[in-house]
């Protein structure tokens, strides 16, 4: 039984009576604060002098339906759902409900007043030693983490003026009390990033901490930007991070807010979007996108009112407009429609450029397109926005920048919406601060504030962006210093002054260069390093796409140099192994060596070192004799040109290893793993990555032999190696970790003096990984879901095992094919579970699938173990 404290009271209060934290705390006479910290688990009791009795006069005697049966009903479920009922407690309630069915109905509030004090009067014992009930684990594991907070809020509009929007505020403000969650929907342009930085200013008495982030491609990668005070990531897989970061927003309440801005997509992990939704903190969402969710939430912004676009207008331009010129500005304010962000450019291009006001209504009606003001935001958001679009164009050619300001802009547009710091940017593109503060003032770049100038981020607001890209026409040609010096900053190994944000940040726009831009052979140089940055960033899927790019652009020239092709195949190859795309990493290696044997350069050892990566694709693809074949000849290289290299011997010699273990002749694989090993360990300078591959295989070997201390004993090695050499976050870590795992759970199941406990949680730091890495439909996932399935096997809990077999099982078929050696190895693991639960007829089903492939792959001894187990259950 759980010990009952005031937070499980307090969030039984909130969650299904409905009550805020300021009526609590109003009740009690106590700040919201105190509320919000009991109800996170971060304080146990809310002041030193209040007890039972005063918690029920002050919160529950006032109100009859916190008294009735109906209540009192809830109460005692949920009590026992949070598993808190002691006998004393049980007790007093069944007595309460006894007595109160042989009184009138209308005595029963004052009946269940017992049962109510009683569990007060728990919550009064156990508050000041108890643990917090439901506290996630990820915040029960270290005492710092109960006090994470948000990091604190510098909102940028803090001093400027605001004008009307009274009625959206207050219609954030309600429709987040009863729903906890908001929405601003409209086109661009209009104001909703400033409403709801507005309404966060107004009422930031009732919330204790604050935060906006922009949404970035989806719910998973925008909760991964938030910026947490008190929070340590060091050593958390991605996977870690994310599931840490959903706690600690499940721990805050009502007195936080989150203002996602830019959400223009429904997000396509919609499960991570209702999770936000379904927390008690308050989520603010700004969109242009009107059917994101329903009704309830949209929160539609109307343009302002003629005379508050008066207002906005005279305070951006400087000069009062008189009654007598009133009615023609009232022409050019039904033009655009009431839109604050072109209200603001108009007013300071004409104070800046001395445009008087027909000048003006003459240029915004030279558009052949009927006024944005006839068209409702509702009916008709895109064609809206066009033309919004269409009259900040016609202000970017009216507006009478120079051309180092139109160079700033030009840049900044490659930058995403998150921003770039100032100082960074300036450094980058050479620029004085003079010349971003021009724009910033003339309202074309937005600036974010931080904690202090060095972190002062800018950007563009997305309308002005695509008028900058459509005046400016960037390109490479212009942009090429630009990205150059972003890509240098990358490459650059060591202490560096960059932040991991600031990583992103940069990679970001090498992302944006490598789509918006037009790449030719004079580029192409720097269109692979921009792929290798992607590609060390652990961003694959870019780096994939440039790489492709490339490789359109040198695959038809002549002109280029056979090196440079051979590069662009080879990192193609490197990558889409990564990704698991093993047929097209055939194709791109199979390329690389027919331009190395055609070409003018000899070099023998690169055909060596791309059979090798061939070798290595075949293998994945269980196509073991092909591989061996590839290894083979790869070897006949070495000898026939007397190559000395250690390190490429080495790796043949671990590669062949590889394919003796798969084909379970283990003697033979531990005698070339042995081989590599002695060649690394004795170079003159030994290559630790490579040491490590030579532990981790020989371990394997001596696992699948039996000698599991001497297993654990080499894969802890090369653990120990890796993580040396290794961010914690790196897939090859979790290969270590799963093997580890694999080894504990071999030696349990044979040996009682061995626990199962320890390998489950390499097991589970191995998975977290792979999925933040790779992704979760990867053939490595798959082998960490076969480990967790085999260690459930082994202890009879067979339906953890399906479920984990099964995803394996998907996995594998959707990615490797029905054809595979490993399909064909989870679906023989699946015919044993049902064989086991005595299900014979789906164990014959599955085992016949597997024993199909085998035959075809002519697996000898995986076919002769698929009979053997097929036999025993036909004449069972």
């Amino acid at each position: 039984m759980k010990k009952l404290n005031y937070r499980t009271i307090i969030l039984y209060l909130v969650k299904q009576c409905k009550l805020t934290n300021k009526e609590i705390a109003d009740d009690l006479d106590v700040d919201q604060a105190t509320i919000s910290r009991v109800k996170t688990g971060k304080q146990s009791h809310i002041a030193k002098s209040m007890d039972a009795d005063f918690f029920y006069e002050s919160v529950f005697s006032e109100k009859s339906n916190l008294r009735d049966e109906q209540f009192a009903v809830g109460f005692y479920e949920y009590l026992d759902e949070q598993e808190c009922l002691n006998d004393y407690i049980k007790t007093i309630y069944f007595r309460c409900k006894e007595k109160c069915h042989e009184q009138e109905p209308e005595k029963s509030d004052e009946t269940y007043k017992e049962f109510i004090l009683s569990v007060l009067k728990e919550a009064d014992r156990y508050s000041e030693n108890s643990p917090v009930p439901d506290t996630p684990a990820c915040l029960q594991k270290t005492d710092p983490a109960q006090h994470i907070t948000l990091e604190k809020f510098a909102s940028p509009i803090e001093g400027n003026i605001f004008i009307g929007r009274e009625k959206i505020v207050e219609q954030i403000h309600a429709t987040l009390k009863q729903w906890g969650t908001g929405i601003i929907y409209g086109i661009g342009g209009l104001g909703k990033s400033y409403c709801s930085l507005r309404y966060a200013e107004l009422y930031k008495r009732e919330y204790t901490q604050v935060q906006q982030i922009f949404f970035s491609t989806d719910i998973k990668n925008t909760i991964s930007k938030i910026r947490f005070r008190g929070l340590d990531e060091s050593h958390a897989s991605e996977e870690e991070k994310l599931k840490k970061r959903f706690a600690l927003l499940e721990s805050y309440s009502e007195d936080t807010l989150l203002i996602i801005d830019n959400m223009d997509v429904i997000p396509q992990d919609r499960e991570n979007y209702e999770r936000l939704k379904n927390m008690q903190m308050r989520v603010l969402f700004t969109s242009r996108e009107a059917d994101l969710d329903h009704p309830k939430y949209m929160i539609p912004i109307e343009p302002l009112s003629q005379e508050e676009q008066r207002s906005l207008f005279e305070h951006f331009s400087e000069f009062t407009i008189s009654d007598e010129d009133l009615p023609k500005y009232h022409t050019l304010f039904e033009k655009v429609a009431g839109h604050t962000l072109l209200l603001e450019l108009i007013a300071k291009t004409m104070a800046a450029s001395d445009t008087t006001l027909e000048e003006m209504l003459h240029i915004l009606s030279s558009t052949k397109d009927i006024d944005i003001s006839k068209v409702s935001i509702a009916k008709d958001n895109k064609y809206q926005q066009a033309q919004m679009d269409q009259f900040v164009s016609m202000l970017f050619d009216l507006s009478e920048l120079n051309e180092k300001q139109k160079n700033i802009l030009m840049h900044l547009s490659l930058v995403s919406i998150d921003g770039i710091r100032r100082r960074l940017f300036k450094e980058l593109l050479k620029v004085e601060n003079n010349d971003i503060n021009g724009l910033i003032n003339q309202s074309w770049i937005i600036k974010d504030n931080g904690n202090g100038p060095a972190s002062v981020k800018i950007h563009l607001h997305p309308v002005i962006c695509s008028a900058v890209i459509k005046n400016t026409d960037p390109s490479l040609e212009k942009c090429h210093d630009f990205i150059e010096r972003i890509t240098e900053q990358c490459e650059r190994k060591g202490n560096t002054p960059f932040t991991d944000s600031d990583r992103s940040d940069l990679c970001n726009i090498l992302i944006e260069a490598g789509e918006m831009f037009v790449y030719d052979e004079n580029y192409s140089v720097l269109l692979l390093r921009q792929t290798d940055v992607l590609w060390k960033a652990r961003k694959y899927i870019d780096a994939y796409n440039l790489c492709k790019k490339g490789i359109s652009v040198i695959a038809g020239s002549e002109n280029m140099e056979s090196e440079l092709k051979i590069r662009y195949y080879e990192k193609a190859g490197d990558i889409a192994v990564r990704l698991a795309r093993y047929n097209d990493a055939l194709n791109h290696y199979q390329n690389a060596v027919e331009i190395t044997k055609n070409s003018n350069i000899r070099d023998p050892q690169k055909l060596v070192e791309l059979y090798d990566s061939i070798g290595f694709v075949l293998r994945k693809d269980s196509k073991y004799e092909k591989a061996l074949d590839y290894y083979t000849k790869a070897q006949n290289l070495v000898d026939l040109h007397d190559i000395s290299d250690i390190s490429l011997t080495a790796a043949l010699y671990n590669d062949m290893g590889i394919i003796y273990i798969n084909l379970q002749m283990y003697e033979k694989a531990l005698e070339y793993y042995q081989k590599a090993k002695d060649l690394r360990e004795n170079a003159e300078n030994p290559d630790k990555e490579q040491l490590a591959y030579s532990y981790h295989n020989i371990g394997t070997v001596y696992q699948k032999q039996g000698n599991y201390k001497q297993a654990i004993e080499d894969h802890k090695k090369a653990l120990e190696i890796r993580e040396e050499i290794y961010s914690g976050n790196e897939p090859i870590i979790a290969s270590s970790l799963t093997m580890i795992g694999n080894d504990y759970t071999e030696a349990a199941k044979n040996d009682p003096a061995w626990s199962f406990d320890k390998a489950y949680n390499y097991f589970t730091r191995s998975l977290d990984i792979r999925i933040a890495a790779l992704g979760e439909n990867h053939p490595d996932t798959a082998w960490s879901y076969q480990s967790i399935g085999r260690w459930y096997f082994y202890q009879g809990r067979y339906t953890e095992t399906l479920e984990n077999y099964f995803k394996c099982k998907e996995i594998r078929k959707n990615i490797l094919g029905g054809a595979h050696a490993y399909t064909a190895e989870i679906l023989y693991c699946i015919g044993e579970v049902y064989a086991k639960t005595g299900d014979f007829s789906e164990a014959q089903k599955y085992l016949t699938e597997a024993l199909k492939i085998q035959e075809n792959l002519n697996n000898v001894r995986a076919k002769e173990k698929t009979s053997r187990l097929l036999d025993e259950i036909i004449n069972r």
